[in-house]
């Protein structure tokens, strides 16, 4: 199986998190507690993760390190709720970039 780069885990963060503010997914995830603060959480953080990965200099690996592991963290818990608040809903799980079982 291939490995996902960082530009792949970056573009399906992307994808998840600006996307759930889509007008079927977005009243559902807010039910679940994913409202647009907590999507304004999720962009500010993608876009630093971003940014630190496109810097490529040895004394950031770390902190660029430690933001993608917060961003996959955060990115985790939202395609778990959305899963969760989606189900009956293909389509608005497969704009968020999860697939959908047939």
């Amino acid at each position: 199986m291939a490995r996902n780069t960082l530009t792949d885990k970056l573009k399906s963060s992307r994808i998840l998190i600006f996307n759930s503010r889509g007008a079927e997914a977005a009243p559902l995830l807010n039910e679940m507690g994913i409202d647009a603060a907590y999507l304004d959480a999720g962009e500010a953080l993608y876009k630093e993760a971003a940014v630190l990965v496109t810097q490529f200099k040895v004394s950031t690996d770390r902190l660029k390190n430690e933001k993608l592991d917060e961003l996959d963290n955060y990115c985790t818990k939202l395609k778990a709720i959305a899963e969760i608040a989606l189900e009956k809903k293909p389509q608005p799980l497969e704009q968020l970039g999860i697939v959908v079982p047939p």
